[in-house]
């Protein structure tokens, strides 16, 4: 599982925070030994849950940039940063929500995806 820090940690170290960025989620198949991608699409946008201490993005056809993200987590506390995030494909984020597995980026298009596990 992945908390925010992980997140924008490597939002500095693999795209060097660069804002044009869009963000997307990767869906691979866990039953393959080669990890298999399942689908992909954009993220529209993302919700924090200080109760729960969760980030849910959820996906949607109008991707939002990675500067969207970074300018609403720059005032974080430490607590924050250490919530959990999670990826969404319905708006309720109690619903079909998915434990993040890790990152990918795609240069030539300026995409930054989420990869997560179905």
């Amino acid at each position: 599982m992945k908390v925010i820090i992980d997140l924008i940690e490597d939002l500095e170290q693999s795209i060097q925070n660069q804002e044009d960025f869009v963000m997307g989620v990767i869906c691979l198949d866990s039953n393959e030994e080669n990890m298999v991608a399942l689908w992909g699409q954009a993220i529209s946008h993302f919700e924090i849950n200080h109760d729960k201490k969760e980030m849910h993005f959820f996906v949607g056809s109008t991707p939002i940039k990675v500067k969207d993200f970074l300018e609403a987590t720059k005032d974080f506390d430490n607590k924050e940063l250490m919530y959990s995030i999670f990826v969404s494909t319905q708006d309720n984020p109690s619903s079909a929500a998915s434990a993040l597995l890790g990152f990918s980026e795609v240069l030539e298009s300026k995409q930054y995806r989420l990869l997560i596990v179905e």
